[in-house]
């Protein structure tokens, strides 16, 4: 009795997901392949306001902090595509004074 249902029929838990187990534990490279419905077509909705609202209360928290170089850094540059820093770029994070 085939019902469908990807390895052991007498193991099929129906509460749980596992989709590592519905291609024998790998995905064949094929970007968002575990995530349903995240691409395409039908793809979320909502998502695009999702992610704006986000990145509104990320931008609302961040406002709230201070930043500073910190004071052991060296400057020197490495040329890419870009410039980047050498050594990283340490920064010190601080509250603002109440």
């Amino acid at each position: 009795d085939d019902n469908g249902a990807p390895g052991d029929t007498e193991a099929v838990q129906p509460g749980a997901l596992h989709p590592e187990e519905a291609h024998g534990g790998h995905h064949g490279g094929i970007p968002h392949a575990l995530l349903s419905f995240s691409i395409g077509p039908r793809s979320c909705i909502g998502q695009g306001f999702a992610m704006l609202e986000a990145k509104a209360a990320m931008a609302a928290m961040l406002r709230r902090l201070s930043f500073r170089v910190s004071p052991g850094y060296v400057h020197a540059p490495v040329d890419l595509i870009t410039l980047k820093p050498k050594f990283g770029l340490p920064v010190i994070v601080r509250l603002p004074d109440a």
